[in-house]
């Protein structure tokens, strides 16, 4: 079960990824990643657009206590791709240099809200996405910067 300090480390440590990887990211941002059709930017722009991470899992715990199935009724997998899309499409006008820091401006408002949460939260079992049931807190740590972490690999591998 993950900790509240150990889910704050790794916010912090997305941050200080970003921050390493920021020259590199700016002298290529068109780099492609190693799979898939995206770049480095794009990459850069989901990471930013998937910021702010906190408020998405706490209304998941809410369709949970409400009895909601985790995903609206209708949902498919390409309606996530049409908002990842959309989502990079939004920021990827703006300079990389404002994405980068909205980037770093999420993981910090999300150090301070984990630091808020309810102790109960913590070692709370509920379903994932896929059903399993698993520690609230291990969800979180994922949704807060495992998800973030996956996507810094790809960068670093595209950038290499």
């Amino acid at each position: 079960m993950a900790t509240r300090e150990e889910i704050i480390a790794e916010l912090q440590r997305v941050n200080q990824r970003i921050d390493a990887l920021t020259p590199k990211i700016l002298a290529r941002p068109d780099a492609p990643l190693p799979e898939g059709i995206w770049t480095v930017h794009d990459a850069v722009c989901h990471l930013a657009a998937d910021g702010n991470a906190v408020p998405r899992f706490l209304a998941r715990i809410e369709r949970i206590d409400a009895g909601l199935p985790l995903r609206p009724e209708g949902w498919t997998p390409a309606m996530m791709d049409a908002q990842n899309e959309d989502n990079i499409a939004r920021r990827k006008s703006l300079p990389i240099t404002d994405v980068l820091k909205e980037i770093r401006d999420a993981m910090d408002a999300d150090i301070e809200r984990v630091e808020g949460l309810d102790e109960a939260l913590w070692s709370r079992e509920i379903p994932n996405f896929r059903g399993v049931v698993t520690p609230a807190s291990d969800q979180l740590k994922n949704t807060t910067s495992g998800h973030p972490h996956t996507h810094i690999d790809d960068i670093e591998k595209a950038l290499a």
